[in-house]
């Protein structure tokens, strides 16, 4: 569904945008993967995260989240997961710890292949071999000056970090 089509099927979806501003909710729009069900739960639980923020400065606090969501910021991304998850994962998709700790040992457990992954190149049917590996540059030679030594009249880099010439 196109964001336009989107946008305009809710007036609930539209205070919102006007509310938030079009990047925190074009970056909501894009994490939902284009899904309509997912960016409404999306912001009914940035709804509730803003209803947990302390009452004396909230307005700021919440721009700070949704300006935080909207540079990517991996922590109030995963605090916004985890409020949608409270509000509409069934109770079954919830497990322990103990259960998650089981699963892995489980996985550790395997036998796995001797050698690491990657660690030999992989050689696809029909296609050429590897190139065989560039040997490094030489080095320069040691009796090499710079041109600023062979130029008497050349006085010095300029401070603002650019390479040209400065003369006096």
């Amino acid at each position: 569904i196109d964001f336009l089509d989107m946008l305009a099927a809710s007036p609930r979806r539209m205070d919102m945008m006007l509310q938030m501003g079009h990047g925190p909710f074009a970056a909501l729009y894009c994490r939902a993967g284009n899904s309509v069900e997912k960016m409404d739960q999306y912001l009914a639980a940035l709804t509730d995260l803003e209803q947990r923020l302390p009452p004396t400065n909230r307005a700021v606090e919440y721009r700070r989240l949704l300006d935080q969501l909207e540079r990517g910021d991996a922590q109030v991304w995963l605090e916004l997961e985890n409020a949608r998850a409270a509000r509409f994962a069934p109770a079954e998709v919830h497990l322990d710890p103990a259960t998650i700790e089981r699963w892995i040992e489980e996985e550790l457990s395997r036998p796995g292949p001797a050698e690491p992954m990657g660690a030999q190149p992989v050689q696809i049917a029909g296609s050429a071999p590897p190139p065989a590996p560039v040997a490094a540059r030489p080095p320069r030679p040691s009796g090499r000056t710079s041109r600023r030594r062979d130029h008497p009249r050349l006085h010095r880099w300029p401070r603002c970090g650019m390479r040209s010439q400065r003369w006096i």
